[in-house]
């Protein structure tokens, strides 16, 4: 099974903090739940940008690993529906790069 079919089979993403995962999430409308990424920079910027466009909540690490997930699991499902993020990157790309021809 191709891992975007398992990953929009999921009621939730649990992870960690990366631009794949939450770029899939975002454009295939799954909340995250995630956890603390040590020593990345970019965290912060892209757990705001998740938090802007999709529903996800932060899992503390030491209630994940006591395995107490109700109450994240239910403020992350209990938030609003936003719309699919469009997958726009490539077009955007051409574009900017069209600039330099």
């Amino acid at each position: 099974m191709p891992h975007i079919d398992i990953m929009c089979s999921s009621d939730v993403i649990i992870t960690k903090a990366g631009y794949g995962t939450y770029a899939e999430c975002a454009c295939n409308e799954i909340p995250i739940l995630y956890t603390k990424r040590y020593d990345w920079p970019e965290e912060v910027y892209l757990n705001q940008w998740l938090q802007q466009i999709g529903r996800s909540s932060k899992l503390p690490i030491d209630q994940l690993q006591r395995g107490e997930l109700q109450g994240s699991l239910d403020k992350v499902l209990q938030q609003p529906e936003k719309p699919a993020v469009q997958a726009t990157g490539v077009e955007q790309a051409v574009q900017a790069l069209l600039a330099f021809f």
